[in-house]
């Protein structure tokens, strides 16, 4: 995604569940928009949750069932849009938190991180260092 012209331009990614013993697909979904950087996938109360950034900085997650996944849209944190950001990279998870960051090279704007709840979305704190 770095090298196309217009990065706010490419098209949607797919997301993908493989039986690992069998390696067919159990699931695969197109998302609503491009996410260039790997999905995070961790294990919260008891349920399997892939995080992953859409457009630039709009964090969103699927619940994942026997590899089928499910749009969590009871967890929707405030996008984080700021002029001349660029998508960010993965997120990472800190024990009830998931952490992350806007701008990868090149950006014309500040770096915004921010660290969201994941029992609650609204539960949010970002900064731009």
């Amino acid at each position: 995604m770095l090298n196309c012209p217009n990065n706010r331009n490419v098209p949607q990614s797919n997301l993908i569940s493989v039986d690992p013993t069998t390696m067919q697909i159990i699931d695969n979904i197109t998302l609503p928009a491009p996410a260039g950087a790997r999905p995070t996938i961790t294990r919260y109360r008891a349920v399997d949750y892939v995080y992953l950034l859409e457009k630039t900085s709009n964090p969103v997650r699927y619940s994942v069932t026997n590899g089928i996944f499910t749009l969590d849209t009871s967890w929707t944190p405030p996008a984080v849009v700021n002029a001349g950001q660029q998508p960010g990279g993965s997120l990472i998870v800190m024990n009830d938190w998931i952490v992350g960051a806007t701008n990868t090279v090149p950006a014309t704007g500040a770096l915004t991180t921010f660290a969201i709840h994941q029992g609650d979305a609204s539960i949010y704190y970002s900064v731009q260092p």
